[in-house]
């Protein structure tokens, strides 16, 4: 008669799992640090230079919403490359982040609305709106974002 093997024995099993329970704690840990770490950095507020705000105030306001959408369709969505495409406008490094990070959240917490008619789409504009612009704010400290209307976007296009 031929034995039952068991699968794993008792030490093996418990080893298998102290080290998955370890490795899941590493990664809740080191998530959890960097969100704090990144809370505290954002505090700080990346366009507040004078030349970033002079940017924002002489055509960077009024081109916001048709270079958000270009750098952002360019990019493909992506933080870094749409961070670069800003930063031709004149913005520094850091306050051009801010608005990277703005296209890559729309990009992945706002990618089902924005796919169907990127801003032109109410959707969109309500997701984006509610989970991407207050940290666009907190990060950027430009708290006066143009309104989309046909108009504004048609105006924007001409500013950019």
């Amino acid at each position: 008669m031929l034995k039952k093997r068991r699968w794993m024995s008792g030490s093996l099993c418990f080893a298998l799992v102290a080290v998955a329970v370890s490795v899941l704690a590493y990664f809740w840990w080191s998530g959890t640090v960097r969100d704090a770490q990144e809370q505290s950095v954002q505090q700080e507020l990346y366009c507040d230079s004078s030349k970033d705000k002079t940017v924002w105030k002489t055509g960077g306001r009024a081109a916001f919403l048709d270079e958000i959408d270009v750098c952002g369709s360019q990019c493909l969505g992506r933080s870094k490359c749409a961070a670069r495409c800003i930063a031709r406008r004149g913005y520094s490094q850091l306050c051009s982040q801010c608005f990277g990070d703005l296209v890559g959240c729309t990009a992945s917490r706002c990618w089902k609305s924005c796919s169907r008619g990127g801003d032109r789409n109410p959707a969109c504009r309500a997701c984006t709106a509610d989970k991407c612009q207050p940290a666009f704010k907190d990060c950027s400290g430009f708290t006066d974002l143009p309104e989309w209307t046909p108009e504004s976007r048609a105006a924007s296009a001409k500013a950019a």
